[in-house]
């Protein structure tokens, strides 16, 4: 008589299984050995999405930054060349030269190249950026500061010279994008900062070829968001924040997202 055999170790029976099984381990992610100079790269990257280096700023030296982060001159190089060539940096040989940050623009294509593929989808990103941003902005609303108030009045000028004066939508949209990490780092929640950071990186990656930019009517609808959050965020008036913060999430995603016919 044949004894019923028993399932092998972490073998879903009927009615009890995992729901993580169904995905595989590609959910999980990928794997992927990539050049140390891709991680200088991403460190620069958020250094300058968070404020951290501003329009006409110099960096440090490659002997300074390479101190810091631990690393070697020809890597800290490597990362250089890269923001270089894609017109964000430009770089001045000899004594009298340096490195400035000269634009904003092409953040998506360099966050593609180091950061690899993503599957993700731009509404899902934008449900978890909801939840995120409604508690960064609360937070902020309880912490903020006169001068951190003053921070967020001067990007959203800074966004609205982008617009006035050239046009100038992929600043437009990196300084809406620092606007929200600023307001994640005044949550007084590193983690939380941390969090707003991944994602609005994983959003530039997931959006990068969606074609065309917000238009004027959309980025003015964004930017007047921009400046009642500042004030409501001032006041600390809770109720102000929770309504522009749906009103702002739902405007990406119009922008990001618009929907289909039928």
């Amino acid at each position: 008589m044949n004894e019923p055999q028993l399932a092998r170790e972490g073998e879903a029976q009927d009615g009890d299984r995992n729901p993580a099984a169904a995905g595989g381990l590609k959910q999980f992610g990928v794997i992927r050995i990539r050049p140390a100079h891709y991680d200088i790269v991403a460190v620069l990257i958020d250094a300058i999405r968070s404020g951290y280096f501003q329009l006409g700023d110099r960096l440090p030296p490659e002997r300074e930054l390479a101190e810091e982060l631990g690393v070697s001159r020809p890597v800290v190089r490597a990362a250089l060349d890269i923001l270089e060539e894609a017109g964000m940096l430009e770089v001045r040989r000899g004594r009298f030269g340096g490195t400035t940050l000269v634009s904003l623009t092409n953040l998506p294509e360099i966050l593609s190249e180091i950061h690899g593929e993503h599957s993700d989808s731009i509404v899902q990103l934008l449900e978890v950026r909801l939840e995120l941003e409604m508690l960064s902005c609360l937070r902020a609303a309880d912490h903020a500061r006169t001068e951190d108030i003053e921070t967020l009045r001067r990007i959203s000028t800074e966004a609205a010279e982008a617009i006035d004066g050239t046009a100038d939508y992929d600043t437009f949209v990196e300084l809406t994008v620092r606007f929200h990490i600023v307001i994640a780092v005044l949550s007084h929640n590193p983690t939380l900062a941390e969090f707003m950071r991944v994602i609005t990186n994983r959003m530039a990656v997931a959006g990068r070829q969606i074609r065309g930019r917000p238009s004027e009517a959309m980025a003015r609808q964004m930017l007047g968001v921009m400046r009642s959050l500042v004030t409501a965020i001032e006041a600390n008036d809770r109720p102000a924040v929770e309504r522009l913060v749906h009103e702002h999430i739902t405007a990406v995603r119009l922008a990001l997202a618009p929907p289909t016919d039928g």
